[in-house]
């Protein structure tokens, strides 16, 4: 052995080598640059945080950003393996053998297995949560077998040739082992998926905070912290933008993105969607007036849909001739010919109309859907060259979600929209058009039988061609009134590089980059 003095010297020596080591490394190596910070302004804070328990459109700016299903869609809206790696779909189209991929972990560690697929399917089956959401996809889901810990084989009760498609919106995959652990609620106050994001913290109305996953399977956001300020006036969303105190914002207006387009700094990011506005006309219920078929005809025909796009949404707009967005799925059919204002007044003469009343008319306050306040009024301003006299109610976007779910008597047209995250038009035919629906304001058996045949096809062709008949249904017996698809508008400081998932009208900021000025 070493005598001591020796023994100390050395480990001073050595000591000393390490220090100057090191200092030389921090010298020559390159420094690694911090991860950007990036901050937004929404519009609108989300209802739940429990992808078994959300139903609203808004919620998608967190699900989308931390959860995750077995299949999803890219940037471009094409389908693609998510947390599956594969799917053999069996002939009768009622067994999907999915093989998970391997090396996924929640955002807390947890890996994730199969035994997860079968608990995120339970919890949204589960009669005490009355997921209105279940209905689309969960519900026709008879077992999930756990074949091996990356292995699960599905079984439905029937097909459903939109299963791949709504997966991604309707099937979040929730960690069992942490549900378990920590219990409903405080799971609800910290939610936690396998996303390219990790919740931090929420503080109701005032902001979410989110921070990129480094341990995400794919690519990593170029992200630190990711903010989202709740901001629900447009101006002042604009505002901070111009003073650099946030670095995108949402849901701009297109006057507004018209001007901003020449404003130094800024630059406008504009994507069409699948996000249908439409107006719904009471037929359900005591409501016997707009119970009338003719009436309706006479409203829905006289509604000048081309001009209005052009005058209101100022070409950030794609004309609906039915109820659905152009280009999905069985989008097709003939609308019923325009009719101008006199036409339409001796039509609801005709009918019997009584013009002394005026119609109700719910739409929604500035804030979720840019300029809806005067789209209402070019409506009613539309109808009142008819005789037909309109009392206009605005609502914040929390209110009018209720009144759209209440379906008061009272109510004879409401503004409506339906976002999509794809072409694939089941969910919202079942939860928007099908009788008794969340967000049905119509009742038709004929067309209740042709929704629930839609997804029993294996061909193709034959499937588009029975959705078509259902959309031209809708228009035959003027069940509404379509109004365009939106562009989505955003509007971000230079510096920011984004594409916005096609179709979604809800950000998803995993390929968001903020470079240096």
């Amino acid at each position: 052995m070493l005598p001591s003095t020796l023994r100390q010297s050395l480990g001073k020596t050595a000591s000393a080598l390490a220090l100057f080591i090191g200092s030389l490394m921090a010298i020559t190596a390159p420094a690694q640059a911090a991860v950007p910070d990036v901050t937004a302004a929404i519009s609108v804070d989300v209802f739940s945080t429990d992808p078994t328990k959300f139903f609203a459109a808004n919620d998608y700016l967190l699900m989308a950003n931390v959860y995750e299903s077995l299949y999803g869609h890219d940037e471009k809206g094409n389908l693609i393996p998510t947390l599956a790696a594969a799917v053999v779909i069996k002939d009768d189209g009622l067994t999907y053998e999915f093989t998970l991929r391997a090396g996924v972990k929640f955002h807390n560690g947890n890996p994730f297995t199969a035994e997860d697929v079968r608990f995120s399917w339970q919890k949204a089956v589960d009669p005490v949560r009355k997921w209105p959401r279940a209905g689309v996809l969960a519900a026709n889901i008879a077992d999930v077998e756990i074949v091996s810990p990356l292995k699960v084989r599905i079984k439905l009760k029937k097909r459903d040739a939109g299963m791949m498609e709504n997966l991604d919106t309707n099937l979040y995959m929730l960690s069992k082992k942490h549900v378990e652990s920590v219990g409903d609620a405080a799971f609800g106050d910290n939610p936690m998926g396998t996303g390219p994001f990790k919740f931090k913290e929420r503080k109701i109305k005032e902001y979410i905070a989110l921070e990129g996953y480094a341990g995400y399977w794919g690519k990593p956001p170029e992200v630190g912290k990711l903010m989202l300020r709740i901001v629900t006036d447009e101006s002042t969303r604009l505002a901070q933008l111009q003073s650099g105190e946030v670095d995108i914002v949402d849901n701009v207006s297109p006057f507004l993105a018209v001007r901003m387009k020449g404003v130094q700094g800024l630059k406008v990011i504009q994507a069409p969607t699948l996000r249908n506005m439409y107006i719904m006309m009471n037929a359900t219920g005591k409501n016997e007036r707009m119970k009338n078929e003719e009436v309706r005809r006479a409203l829905m025909t006289m509604v000048e849909t081309e001009k209005l796009t052009k005058s209101v949404y100022l070409g950030f707009a794609a004309p609906a001739k039915l109820n659905c967005g152009p280009g999905g799925t069985g989008c097709t059919g003939t609308p019923a010919p325009r009719i101008d204002a006199q036409q339409a007044r001796a039509a609801l003469t005709k009918a019997g109309f009584d013009f002394s009343k005026p119609l109700n008319f719910v739409g929604m306050a500035a804030g979720s859907i840019p300029q809806t306040r005067e789209l209402v009024e070019a409506l009613a301003q539309r109808f009142s060259e008819a005789g037909v006299q309109t009392k206009i109610t605005l609502l914040e976007y929390a209110a009018w979600v209720q009144a759209e779910q209440t379906k008061s008597p009272d109510v004879d047209l409401i503004f409506c929209m339906f976002p999509d995250y794809s072409k694939e038009p089941s969910g919202r035919l079942q939860r928007g058009m099908r009788s008794g629906s969340m967000f049905s304001w119509y009742e038709d058996p004929v067309l209740d039988d042709m929704i629930d045949k839609m997804n029993d096809f294996s061909d193709v062709a034959a499937r588009e061609k029975h959705i078509s008949g259902i959309y031209q249904r809708i228009n035959d017996k003027a069940a509404v009134i379509p109004l365009w698809a939106t562009d989505t508008i955003f509007v971000s400081r230079n510096n920011i590089q984004w594409l916005p998932t096609a179709n979604a009208t809800w950000p998803v900021f995993k390929n968001i980059i903020k470079k240096s000025k």
